[in-house]
């Protein structure tokens, strides 16, 4: 241990001292360009208890290591430390209740991405000059200190991917505390086990948040009528919850929003108009909430906005032209899954970036624009997140509609990009396009489509009408063909037959001709009575020898 002063032993006047409502991101480059040398050395092992005798230790960083074990106890006696990163390690146990209090210089506390277990420390509460803390990836438990914000100076606060709880409004006090802190820029609480109603000083954070994530809890209750408030907040993520009710109408106040997540919960109502206001969005994701009425064609104003996903509601009506001409859209457009009608205009084909579309099960009608081509890498129209999903759960009747008269164009196939293509479920009709991605069975779904026809064989789909007709024009033809050959395969036979006869029967006569003596010409035929008196009864004077 006899390198360990190096990581920090000069004088030390406390950065809260010197930087009051300062740039921290600035100071923290700083120090990770002055104290370096231990972090991402790969080194192994415990730490000793020994470092506990370094007793003018101002900060450690040991980050991206291997270390394993417990952090030793000596190690929160060092008052005078007012640093510790110890993040992305093997390193398990509990911290002691009293490390704030026995450390309470304490500024940046960097344990993120270890085994650690057991309750925030209860001394949180007396952390004066606490800037940031990260607890990020561990197994913490327990209720969160009711005077978690006790430091004004508090800026950074992750403590999401744990198993912290709360159930009573009582649990959630330590948001109440956080309130006070005027300098806070991230909250991170996802992925634990925080139930309950939301409270409404969620709204009363400080103005100059920019990141707040309570996502994949158990969340109960509504959105604060007064989140509109966070106008600074460039990321929100409350997916994954109970929440319930409508959007406030303030969301629009929340301009600098570039991350909007709200999917997997209960909401419902209609979309605000004021969402349109909110010209930096470049994700939004609404899906699987019960969100009803028409999709706001103020949508078609947010010129950043790359992916959309309203799937999984109960919207209704025609999809905004000035949604369908927002040519910003580049990674998703997923509107499958609800209420829609009326067609696909024209107007998609301004989409040219755009990789994923989803519209399946809808009530739209009407003829797929050929336009649409002029946009589509991937065309998926699709009920749910993922191909599997779709096969499993159950389609909606009505879905993505086609008029009677209308069919798959067969621009689908030739487009290059085009690598999955689901049509499933929907009442599509036609022969289907056997180029492109519908030579590949495993590429394409199209069950669910009874009036599809043609297509590759291993589709098993039935005969078009006119392959039916060709196919019964050749079977007609084959048939008297058939008849005619068998015909003329008589008549041949009785032909040749015929020959045979006649030609046996001339060989017979000329047989007959050729087997006579001719010496019988020449002598005159006589009966036996006249032979018998012309010889006197054969009398033997008249033998001729």
């Amino acid at each position: 241990m006899g390198d360990l002063p190096a990581i920090g032993t000069q004088g030390h006047q406390p950065v809260w001292k010197q930087h009051h409502r300062s740039d921290t991101r600035v100071h923290r480059q700083h120090l990770l360009a002055s104290i370096h040398r231990l972090c991402g050395k790969f080194l192994g092992g415990s730490i000793p208890e020994s470092i506990g005798r370094l007793t003018n230790l101002l900060a450690v960083q040991m980050a991206q290591n291997q270390f394993i074990g417990e952090i030793p106890v000596s190690f929160f006696n060092l008052s005078s430390i007012y640093e510790i990163y110890l993040g992305f390690n093997h390193l398990n146990g509990s911290l002691p209740s009293t490390l704030f209090d026995t450390v309470p210089l304490l500024e940046h506390l960097l344990l993120n991405n270890n085994n650690l277990h057991g309750n925030i420390p209860a001394s949180a509460s007396n952390a004066s000059y606490l800037v940031e803390i990260d607890l990020f990836n561990n197994e913490f438990s327990g209720i969160i200190p009711s005077r978690f914000g006790n430091s004004q100076y508090l800026w950074w606060v992750e403590i999401g991917q744990n198993q912290l709880e709360a159930r009573e409004a009582s649990d959630w006090v330590f948001l109440n505390s956080l309130t006070n802190c005027s300098d806070l820029a991230t909250l991170d609480l996802q992925q634990n086990r925080l139930g309950g109603f939301l409270p409404n000083s969620l709204a009363d954070l400080s103005p100059g948040i920019t990141t707040l994530i309570i996502a994949q809890n158990q969340i109960t209750g509504n959105l604060p009528s007064r989140i509109g408030n966070l106008v600074n907040l460039t990321i929100f993520r409350a997916n994954d919850n109970l929440l319930t009710g409508g959007l406030p109408d303030s969301i629009g106040n929340m301009r600098s929003l570039n991350v909007l997540s709200l999917k997997g919960n209960r909401f419902s109502g209609q979309i605000p108009d004021s969402m349109g206001n909110l010209y930096q969005l470049s994700r939004v994701d609404l899906q699987n909430n019960f969100f009803t009425g028409r999709i706001p064609s103020s949508l078609g104003g947010l010129a950043n906005l790359q992916e959309l996903d309203m799937s999984s509601n109960r919207l209704s009506g025609q999809i905004p032209i000035e949604l369908l001409s927002l040519q910003s859209l580049s990674i998703r457009l997923d509107l499958s899954n609800n209420l829609l009608t009326g067609p696909l205009t024209r107007e998609i084909g301004r989409l040219r970036n755009l990789k994923w579309l989803g519209a399946a099960n809808n009530h739209l009608s009407g003829e797929i624009p050929d336009s649409i081509g002029d946009c589509l890498r991937e065309c998926i129209p699709r009920r749910y997140s993922s191909v599997n999903e779709q096969l499993e759960r159950p389609a909606r009747a009505g879905s993505f509609k086609q008029s009677p008269s209308q069919k798959i164009p067969n621009f689908l196939g030739s487009i290059k990009g085009l690598q999955l293509l689901n049509l499933s479920f929907n009442e599509f009709e036609g022969q289907v396009p056997v180029n492109g991605v519908f030579k590949n069975s495993t590429a394409i779904s199209l069950s669910g489509n009874s009036k599809l026809c043609g297509g590759d064989p291993i589709l098993h789909l039935h005969l078009c009408d006119e392959q039916s007709n060709n196919s019964s024009g050749r079977k007609h033809l084959s048939t008297a063909l058939k008849i005619i050959i068998a015909v003329a395969s008589t008549v041949l036979c009785l032909v040749f037959a015929l020959c045979l006869f006649a030609a046996f029967g001339r060989l017979k006569r000329l047989d007959k001709k050729f087997s006579f003596n001719p010496m019988e010409e020449q002598f005159r035929r006589a009966s036996y009575p006249e032979l018998l008196s012309a010889t006197d009864g054969f009398a033997p004077s008249n033998i001729i020898e």
